[in-house]
């Protein structure tokens, strides 16, 4: 694997997504390693991103694009904006990979995040327009093996930037709530994420009403407003929601005491919540619903909840704790060798 085109149905100017991230760190890491002919939604210049949009005559500029780079490309990755069951990005992966494979042997590499309800034209068009290796962060690929019959699925975890998400010590925290103006006499709790009503914020929002001892942090992804979930004059004083992107997002994992993630319905996030292993990278105890295949999560620093309530009894726990447990997430470097190995291993066998 020598050469390889990237494809990136969302924008990588602003990382306020786990996709989004997820996507960004195997564009830095391809970079890096291989030559690349890379696209996403908003074209980058400056690091060599060409633009594409997710339109079926995109697909036919992109065929455009590599024809005249005039490079043999081994391996595409492509990255949707929806599930691994949404129909319009496998057409238009599958009409490039053709494109390509009339010129040199191209294996088509698509990434999976989260389920989408399997409806008979979906799960029709998937296997019409399958792709060679299916890359899936969630840990449930006997249902995928089920729905879709393919042999060749990978199964990761995400990792973290270990540079920037690690654990601090209290004075530190006291002095990131002083930068925030958070009060250090609440016990903080954070979320991060969108702002969709699959996500639990209103009852999370209630729950902090109701006990004035907590502060809650909402930071909600770029797209959304925080009208979305609250309108001003119902936002409690112990709740603070942040409607932009923040670059040292790390900080607001360090300074709280708890990170919650209150999401019931399955395809409300990717099965694997970025945030969570963020949070836990930082030391931070996370407290989630039963949400996706979060129990196969090995930590400590992990609580489940039914009840939203709960909170309470998740929060005495936490403080009367003397030693706090740590969490070790892998980086993403180690991660992505990880699957590249695996890709490569599928490629080889095949060949």
């Amino acid at each position: 694997m020598k050469s390889i085109i990237y494809i990136c149905e969302d924008s990588l100017n602003i990382l306020d997504e786990g996709k989004k991230k997820i996507a960004f760190e195997f564009y830095k890491y391809l970079k890096c390693r291989y030559n690349i002919l890379a696209f996403c939604k908003v074209g980058d210049k400056q690091n060599g991103i060409k633009r594409f949009k997710k339109k079926m005559f995109f697909a036919f500029k992109i065929c455009y694009e590599i024809w005249h780079s005039q490079d043999k490309y081994d391996v595409i990755f492509y990255f949707p904006s929806g599930s691994v069951l949404n129909i319009r990005s496998h057409i238009i992966s599958w009409v490039i990979k053709v494109f390509c494979s009339i010129y040199f042997k191209t294996k088509l590499v698509f990434f999976s995040f989260q389920e989408k309800a399997p409806s008979i034209l979906r799960l029709f068009v998937f296997k019409l327009f399958h792709p060679d290796i299916l890359v899936c962060f969630r840990n449930s690929i006997n249902d995928i093996n089920r729905i879709i019959g393919s042999k060749n699925i990978i199964n990761s975890l995400p990792g973290v930037d270990n540079k920037k998400y690690f654990p601090i010590n209290n004075i530190e925290k006291i002095e990131l709530r002083k930068k925030y103006h958070i009060p250090n006499d609440k016990f903080v709790i954070l979320h991060v994420g969108h702002a969709s009503k699959k996500r639990g914020l209103e009852e999370l929002i209630e729950f902090t009403r109701n006990n004035k001892g907590f502060y809650l942090i909402i930071i909600l992804s770029s797209l959304y407003h925080k009208d979305n979930i609250s309108k001003d004059d119902t936002i409690p004083a112990n709740v603070r929601i942040i409607c932009e992107y923040i670059h040292s997002i790390d900080e607001y994992y360090k300074l709280s005491d708890l990170y919650v993630f209150p999401a019931k319905i399955t395809n409300s996030a990717i099965d694997y919540p970025l945030s969570i292993f963020e949070a836990l990278a930082c030391g931070t105890p996370v407290a989630s619903t039963n949400f996706g295949t979060m129990k196969k999560i090995d930590s400590e620093n992990l609580y489940f909840y039914d009840d939203i309530n709960s909170i309470k009894k998740i929060s005495e726990n936490i403080i009367s704790k003397e030693n706090k447990a740590s969490t070790i997430i892998d980086d993403w470097n180690s991660t992505i060798d990880n699957v590249i190995n695996k890709i490569e291993g599928i490629i080889s066998y095949e060949n």
